[in-house]
Parts: C-alpha cells; structure tokens; sequence
C-alpha cells in the first residue's frame, strides 16, 4: 500500500495500479479464509477486511491517497492487535 502511495504521488499510475492490485486480491483472500459461523470475531473482521477493500478500490479509480492511508491505518490496527493477542496468549 505504501508503495502505491509514493506510485501516486509520483504520478506512476500504472505502478499504483499494480500495487492497489496486489494489495486488493490480498485483502480478497484474508476475506475469503474467514470462516463467519464461528462468531463475531470472524464477522468484524470481513466488516474491516471490506471496509479496506474499499477503499483501495476507491483509490485505485480516483488515484488518491487518502482512501490507501485509511486502509493502511485499519490493517496496521489489525496486525498491533494480532501481535497483542500473541504476546499476551501466545
């Protein structure tokens, strides 16, 4: 996602493009390995994972920044909150 940030800000389109890409079919598939029958863990997480989605796709039409910095703020809050639950059950 950064990169596609700095692909933007550069004007490299084609390279945001790719970028965006990648960090999309990512998120598809974190999406996708979730199993929403065992709870409300599993359903907040396809929530954010779509909300994320999102806003990459939205960045990738508009070629904006912001829409990519809110998904690298929700998936940066995702992996601190992994990391915490690892630390602490781990």
């Amino acid at each position: 996602m950064k990169e596609a940030m700095n692909c933007i800000a550069e004007k490299d389109y084609t390279g945001a493009n790719d970028n965006l890409l990648r960090a999309q079919d990512i998120t598809d598939e974190l999406r996708g390995a979730l199993d929403l029958s065992t709870g409300n863990l599993a359903v907040g997480l396809y929530a954010l994972y779509d909300f994320v989605y999102s806003c990459l796709l939205k960045a990738n039409i508009r070629k904006e920044i912001e829409p990519i910095d809110d998904a690298l703020t929700v998936m940066t809050q995702i992996k601190d909150a992994w990391e915490e639950a690892v630390r602490s059950y781990g």
